[in-house]
C-alpha cells in the first residue's frame, strides 16, 4: 500500500501533525511526506492525506 501525506504548515504545527500521521502509516504502507508545494499533481496512492 502507497500513502500520500500532504501538508501546508506556515508554523510548524501542521508540520508536526502531518509527521505524526505519516508515522502512524507507516507500519501498514509506504508513505511519502510532501509540503504542498512539492506534491505532485497527479496522485497514485491508495491513501492520501491533506491537511
Amino acid at each position: 500500500m502507497h500513502a500520500l501525506v500532504v501538508y501546508e504548515s506556515m508554523y510548524g504545527n501542521t508540520k508536526a501533525i502531518a509527521e505524526a500521521i505519516a508515522r502512524g502509516l507507516a507500519s501498514a504502507a509506504q508513505v511519502d511526506l510532501v509540503e504542498v508545494g512539492s506534491a505532485p499533481s497527479t496522485v497514485d496512492a491508495d491513501v492520501l492525506v491533506v491537511g
